[in-house]
């Protein structure tokens, strides 16, 4: 169904995901999902959301001489600094003299289906509104 797809998208998925013009710029944009991927591959990437990150999502934990540790995704960087994108969207501008360590993270941001508690029947609603978004 997918209307029960959508209020699950708003729901679970939109604090992070747009889609269709909803929802927040943190993680890959899913309004053009269907020209990318099948219903069965959406349903495992959102299931185990490590098993395949997307290029340019991949998470990384940089720690700097202040003992700060930022967590997030990397997206842009230099000969002089890193930018890095947390999960609540905020940029963090990280001059490289200050790292002293910096972790590429094994493990998605997006946390998987099963910690979300969706069933199968949420699965399937939610990649089939994903797959009729226009």
């Amino acid at each position: 169904d997918p209307a029960k797809g959508k209020t699950l998208f708003i729901s679970t998925c939109s604090g992070c995901h747009r889609a269709g013009g909803v929802g927040k710029d943190i993680g890959p944009d899913l309004t053009d999902i269907k020209r990318k991927l099948e219903k069965k591959t959406i349903a495992e990437a959102v299931m185990y959301p490590s098993a395949a990150i997307v290029f340019g999502y991949e998470a990384a934990t940089i720690t700097t001489k202040k003992g700060e540790s930022l967590y997030g995704f990397v997206i842009a960087e230099d000969k002089n600094m890193i930018v890095l994108k947390d999960a609540g969207g905020h940029r963090n501008t990280i001059v490289k003299s200050e790292i002293v360590s910096r972790k590429k993270e094994e493990q998605s941001l997006m946390p998987s289906a099963a910690s979300l508690n969706l069933s199968e029947q949420d699965l399937a609603d939610l990649t089939t509104f994903l797959l009729t978004l226009k």
